[in-house]
């Protein structure tokens, strides 16, 4: 079965490197970069910072030629990379030749290699929730909801509260059962496949950050860009979730490509801007129904921009009524479809075991807010949820979740405190890079 954790052996997408590959790489990536610079015409500063840049690549791959297989070599990848990364930063510091960008280009070269590296160490069914069975689909779960699609090639038939998960708008496992899909037909196994889709996992966070990016340039940050970034970037929550196989990321992608496209079409007003917002919000939608909250905060816009312009009332007619009839059938046709066949309600979640320990709702609203859990619960950095020790002070688990994700108890402890400890050192270092 695919997700017997017994029987199963994670793909690693990073490989040793033999004597042969080590020298077909270097010396095709040699000839790239020296026929990239021969096409340019560098000044002596520029030409010896690219002879630097070029040295710093070469020892970092002598390090991971000789070193793979004394470390961890995802780790090592990792490290290398990154190490890489920081020294052509100094060249470029050293020679003056230092702009912003190059810190943001770093930065989103960190993203890349430390989810990049998180995933190829670690299995699918690693730090999931909800996940369940890929083949006994009527367990439900987001793997059994991608298995159903993948194996029926439609929609679940049936009312969606009889299995785990399947209530959920199906856009995220429409796209992963297509993804899997085409492995299948190239001859991937079905593993292996699993182990693709946290690329698209990847890839929807990478762009997140991307239009965060642009949202914090269109607001007008510039000084403390970069520490933002590093906020966002090194946040060990956002790498465990670039790794994450559910609708969460994809929802959240999706919201933040809304919100920078509302907030581009306050300045301009242009209905091609509007259209964009209501794909966005629309597909965001069907992704997770949750992601309606941020038309609520788009909405806000609108009567921002719209108010002082209300004699133009029906330009802004004709263009809502275009944003609607995108809008609404996209993000809420799974939704009415259920109400109406099941009587679900659009905000139907499912619920849960009145006597698991994470049900809450015994507590009090005072006693969320103002009291403690316990001594163990503080000292933690994992959510607690075990019989009678529970951490249910809001502040607590939100801290915790925005950290580590909202995973319980997990054995791998030393790997997450050694996230939190890097995540907190790389906001600290970056401000000083960027301030000093």
């Amino acid at each position: 079965m695919i997700l017997d954790k017994k029987k199963e052996k994670k793909v690693i997408r990073i490989i040793p490197l033999s004597l042969s590959q080590f020298t077909i790489i270097y010396s095709v990536i040699a000839a790239i970069y020296g026929v990239f610079l021969s096409s340019k015409k560098l000044d002596y500063k520029k030409a010896k910072a690219s002879f630097f840049i070029f040295l710093n690549f070469t020892i970092a791959l002598l390090l991971f030629y000789f070193l793979q297989n004394h470390w961890n070599i995802c780790h090592l990848f990792m490290c290398t990379s990154i190490g890489f990364g920081l020294a052509n930063l100094l060249v470029l510091k050293k020679f003056q030749l230092y702009k912003p960008v190059h810190a943001i280009l770093f930065l989103f070269w960190l993203f890349f290699i430390l989810s990049f590296g998180y995933i190829s160490y670690t299995s699918y069914f690693t730090r999931q929730h909800d996940s369940r069975n890929f083949y006994q689909y009527e367990n439900g779960g987001h793997f059994g909801y991608i298995g159903y699609l993948f194996q029926n090639h439609h929609l679940p038939t049936g009312n969606p509260q009889d299995y785990w998960c399947f209530f959920n708008p199906p856009l995220f496992y429409i796209i992963s059962a297509v993804f899997l899909k085409l492995q299948d037909f190239i001859g991937l196994e079905i593993e292996a496949g699993f182990e693709n889709l946290q690329l698209l996992s990847s890839l929807y966070t990478l762009i997140f950050i991307l239009y965060i990016y642009r949202i914090l340039k269109k607001v007008g940050v510039q000084q403390s860009l970069s520490v933002v970034l590093s906020f966002i970037i090194c946040s060990p929550a956002l790498i465990i979730m670039s790794g994450s196989l559910n609708n969460d990321i994809l929802s959240i992608m999706l919201s933040t490509m809304a919100l920078f496209y509302a907030m581009h079409w306050y300045e301009t007003d242009r209905l091609r801007d509007l259209i964009k917002i209501a794909f966005c919000i629309g597909f965001a939608m069907m992704a997770k129904v949750s992601a309606a909250l941020m038309a609520i905060v788009i909405a806000v816009l609108f009567i921002l921009r719209v108010f002082p312009n209300r004699n133009c009332w029906k330009k802004y007619l004709l263009h809502f009524g275009i944003f609607a009839i995108i809008a609404l059938p996209i993000g809420l046709w799974f939704p009415i479809k259920n109400w109406i066949l099941y009587q679900i309600p659009p905000t139907y979640v499912q619920s849960i075991d009145p006597d698991t320990p994470i049900n809450l709702s015994s507590f009090s609203i005072a006693e969320r807010f103002f009291t403690i859990s316990s001594r163990e619960t503080v000292s933690n950095v994992n959510v607690i949820m075990e019989g009678e020790l529970r951490d249910y002070n809001l502040f607590f688990t939100t801290l915790k979740s925005f950290v580590l994700d909202e995973h319980i108890n997990y054995s791998e402890n030393s790997l997450l405190r050694f996230y939190l400890t890097y995540f907190i050192l790389s906001c600290h270092h970056s401000s000083r890079f960027v301030y000093h």
